[in-house]
Formats: structure tokens, sequence, C-alpha cells
């Protein structure tokens, strides 16, 4: 899967991936983790990663679930899963 053509987005404008976002999707290539078929887990919902890593996953082919604060027993959530990424700040 290639990450250069995605973007981040924010209200007024889009721009190119952000570097924490690649950076994560490039260890997990790199580690030879495949997406493809996974319960994956956002922590976290912002317009510069939670909202733009779940976009790419999901492309991925992976199922996608967003905790944030306001996520009754995000725990339960995070347990099933095959692929955590925290961007909460």
């Amino acid at each position: 899967m290639s990450f250069e053509r995605p973007c981040c987005y924010s209200q007024h404008r889009s721009r190119r991936l952000c570097l924490s976002i690649r950076g994560c999707l490039e260890l997990m290539s790199r580690s030879g983790i495949s997406i493809k078929g996974k319960k994956a887990v956002i922590v976290g919902r912002s317009n510069i990663v939670g909202l733009p890593v779940s976009l790419l996953l999901l492309k991925a082919d992976a199922t996608v679930t967003v905790v944030h604060s306001c996520t009754p027993d995000p725990e339960s959530f995070i347990r099933e899963a095959d692929i955590i990424i925290a961007a909460a700040g």
C-alpha cells in the first residue's frame, strides 16, 4: 500500500500526509504487519492524526473503531484489537 497519496484534512485545506501518521504506517509496513482484515482501534479522533489514520486503515481493508474521551468502556474495544494506534494528546 502506498502512503504517499492520502492527505490529512483540516477545516480549510488539505495537505500531505502528517509525519506521525506516515511514521506509524511505515513502522507497520517495515515490521511486516499486515493490515488487511485486522481489527484496528484508534485512540483519539483529531483531524490531524485520529481521523486521517482511521481513513487510511479503512482504505487498507482493516475494520476500524475509534475510541475517545466520551466512549463508554474503551478498554473493551482495545482488548479485542489486533492493531492499536494511540492518537490522543
